[in-house]
């Protein structure tokens, strides 16, 4: 539940739709005078973001209404075998990149989103105390005595510069401040999509490439042998625009073979590089122990000691600042690996591998599909469309299913058929016309 308008280039995400629906709903009301309010705010980009984030978890608090009392009193769902139980549904995980992370426990840009680091501890060996909820709730409480009602476009701007002193965004009303049980720094697990692959992407293959000249490197590739199970690359990598996580996964295997003997490659640099591999492929175990654990743990100190080589030797370079600190918030991000797997298990379950690959069908699929003019409202008609055949697919197969399944079901005494669903399905192979369309045309 991303909104790609803050935090990236592409404006196809499905879920910007509603959102854009609920500023439409408030602008067509005469009375709310919104079109005042608008004229009124500053041009500002900081501004901007605040409001958007704010927008963000309204609609996302109003979405998870029915779980806050839910929450409390419990409600009646049917198990797979049939049983009914009083259960209490809670929010325990949240999967996201860690734009949504900081978004989600309302901390400030650069810092962590899990734990109290601000912008200078990101680079730090070891992990700093954990942002739990009273800790959130008491910053909060605290800004709201010195702001009260008060809400206008520039006590906006002073409550954000106030509340990221206190390590908060400007977000005054949090989701999940009313969800019981609902803890933000255990709640944001680690993702290792856009975590350990993202650092070792967007991070580590830029010091190679400044150790290792880039034509160099790319003859390094483009001579590699080919091999059953490994991805060619006859450009080389210097000239990837773009790293997927399958591009993370094939560098990775080989890294430390392509940039052996270079002139500036040093033993440290293959000790780092081999600590954070270890660390990675160690996070990916599909199970743990107490051993892993340590060896996890081992494998990210031994990164921290020799990670200060790619200082030494000039490899990180660039526009953002602090880098000789390594104040970096994907490398902070690797102490909450452990926790998290005490806490819920192997990290694997909780990768946005998940949902990346549902992009493709939710959005750059249905795109195609349109004349790509006023694409956002083709998108949504032909996603409602697929919907509603989703649906009646799923009830002819719950139709089929009932009168298979009716002499040997437990309850089939409680079961009725009428004429109606002997018209709909009226044999076997009658569900075997209806299927999900590939795309859908839209006048």
């Amino acid at each position: 539940m991303a909104c790609v308008h803050v935090f990236g280039q592409s404006t196809h995400e499905p879920v910007v739709e509603p959102i854009h629906g609920i500023l439409d709903s408030y602008c067509l009301s005469p009375t709310l005078r919104v079109g005042d309010r608008v004229g009124q705010h500053p041009k500002d980009d900081t501004f901007h973001g605040i409001c958007t984030s704010c927008l963000f978890h309204h609609a996302l608090k109003q979405a998870l209404l029915p779980l806050e009392e839910a929450g409390r009193t419990g409600v009646q769902m049917v198990n797979g075998h049939g049983d009914v139980c009083h259960c209490f549904p809670l929010v325990a995980a949240y999967l996201g990149d860690y734009p949504e992370q900081i978004l989600i426990n309302i901390a400030p840009y650069d810092t962590s989103p899990v734990t109290t680091a601000t912008r200078n501890n990101t680079g730090a060996a070891n992990r700093f105390p954990e942002c739990t909820y009273e800790v959130i709730m008491e910053a909060l409480q605290e800004l709201c005595k010195e702001f009260r009602e008060e809400k206008t476009a520039e006590n906006t701007l002073t409550y954000h510069v106030r509340a990221s002193a206190l390590g908060l965004s400007a977000v005054h009303e949090p989701f999940w401040e009313n969800l019981l049980h609902v803890q933000p720094n255990k709640m944001v697990t680690p993702d290792i999509l856009h975590n350990a692959h993202g650092f070792f992407c967007h991070h580590i293959m830029q010091w190679v490439f400044n150790l290792v000249d880039k034509a160099d490197f790319n003859l390094r590739v483009v001579a590699m042998p080919r091999m059953v199970g490994l991805r060619a690359y006859p450009s080389g990598l210097s000239k990837v625009k773009q790293w997927t996580g399958r591009d993370a996964r094939e560098v990775q295997r080989y890294i430390l073979g392509l940039i052996q003997g270079a002139p500036k490659i040093k033993p440290k640099v293959i000790k780092a590089i081999c600590a954070l591999l270890d660390f990675i492929y160690i996070a990916q175990y599909h199970s743990h122990s107490n051993d892993t654990l340590k060896y996890l743990k081992t494998a990210l100190q031994d990164f921290h000691k020799n990670k200060h080589i790619f200082w030494d030797l000039g490899a990180c370079t660039g526009e953002r600042s602090g880098l000789e600190n390594f104040k970096i918030p994907k490398l902070c991000g690797f102490h909450d690996y452990e926790p998290s797997i005490w806490q819920f298990g192997t990290i694997m379950q909780f990768s946005t591998d998940i949902t990346e690959f549902l992009h493709k069908q939710s959005t750059k699929e249905p795109y195609h599909s349109t004349n790509k003019q006023d694409f956002m409202a083709q998108i949504c008609i032909i996603l409602d469309c697929h919907e509603k055949w989703a649906q009646f697919h799923q009830y002819l197969a719950w139709v089929q299913n009932r009168f298979t399944n009716r002499e040997t079901s437990p309850w089939s005494d409680m079961d009725s058929v009428d004429e109606s669903d002997t018209n709909v399905y009226n044999s076997k192979n009658n569900a075997t016309q209806y299927s999900v369309p590939y795309q859908c045309s839209v006048a």
